[in-house]
């Protein structure tokens, strides 16, 4: 049991020795390197003690109910990124071999050199510390890839990669899908082959400079899409995207434009119409007046 957060923030050196003493004095002696201490005597006791997440294990290969390499599986096995240590007062060759098998950080003969047993701990507790900075590292990286793929999946915008060779290095579903609709394969590698002379050149401007956004027409006849692109230059060299293409398909968007400007040419047309009929129905009515009045008389 730890007193404070912070001594549960400490690592935690595991030592299974049947020789309790010796064990304590261990215990004493890592209370140098800042870590929280833990003892066991027996195997049994280790199995129940490793159910923590235990940093560096310093095991005797002599325990009274098994083999303390019988032991170093299940350490690693519980504790992935800890490290084990095996100690013995009788030493053999191929203990040694198998304890090196096994995966073991160092192997020592008792009775054991102080300063040597110090400094192996705090090595293996700094490669403990590396390895699951490491591990949170690419967690967090594979948690960020996983949160802008599913964004540039998952978006209704056209998403294409362009590198610096004008080859697609990158192209999100939406694209695709828009790309197979109008009869394109999107799996093409060439931005030419794909969008066209016009969409060639203006990569070009956007390598040069600003890119003004523009509306490219692609398939024919009923599939025909347009597409308002705006291209912009990546600055980031370490990518292999050169220039980032984001399109919006506006095809409906200028259907409905052109269905509202007919409807407001009609709509002019008959104000016209109308005034045209008004002007014109009141000289022909004031005519037919005169001529009725002329065969009356």
């Amino acid at each position: 049991m730890t007193e404070s957060g912070d001594r549960d923030a400490r690592p935690r050196v595991l030592v299974v020795d049947d020789n309790r003493p010796l064990a304590e004095n261990l215990i004493e002696l890592f209370e140098e390197l800042d870590v929280e201490g833990v003892i066991a005597t027996s195997a049994a006791e280790a199995r129940v003690a490793m159910e923590e997440r235990t940093a560096v294990a310093v095991v005797d290969v002599g325990l009274p109910d098994a083999s303390g390499l019988e032991l170093l599986g299940q350490l690693q096995e519980a504790n992935p990124s800890g490290e084990v240590i095996i100690m013995t007062g009788q030493g053999s060759l191929e203990s040694a071999i198998a304890a090196v098998r096994h995966g073991a950080y160092a192997y020592l003969l008792k009775p054991v050199d102080v300063d040597e047993l110090l400094t192996l701990v705090e090595r293996a507790l700094a490669q403990v510390h590396l390895r699951e900075e490491r591990t949170a590292l690419a967690r967090a990286l594979a948690a960020s890839e996983a949160l802008y793929r599913g964004v540039v999946e998952h978006v209704e915008a056209w998403i294409v990669g362009i590198d610096a060779h004008d080859r697609v290095a990158l192209i999100n579903r939406r694209a695709a899908e828009g790309l197979d609709a109008v009869g394109l394969r999107a799996d093409l590698m060439s931005a030419s082959s794909l969008f066209g002379p016009s969409f060639t050149d203006a990569l070009s401007t956007a390598r040069g400079g600003e890119s003004p956004p523009f509306e490219q027409t692609l398939g024919e006849g009923s599939a025909r899409r347009v597409v308002r692109w705006q291209l912009t230059r990546v600055k980031e060299t370490r990518t292999a995207v050169d220039v980032l293409a984001l399109g919006l398909d506006v095809t409906e968007q200028r259907i409905l434009e052109r269905r509202s400007a007919r409807a407001e040419a009609m709509a002019a047309i008959g104000v016209l119409t109308t005034g045209l009929a008004h002007e014109i129905r009141n000289p022909l009515n004031a005519a037919g007046l005169q001529l009725q009045l002329l065969a009356r008389r």
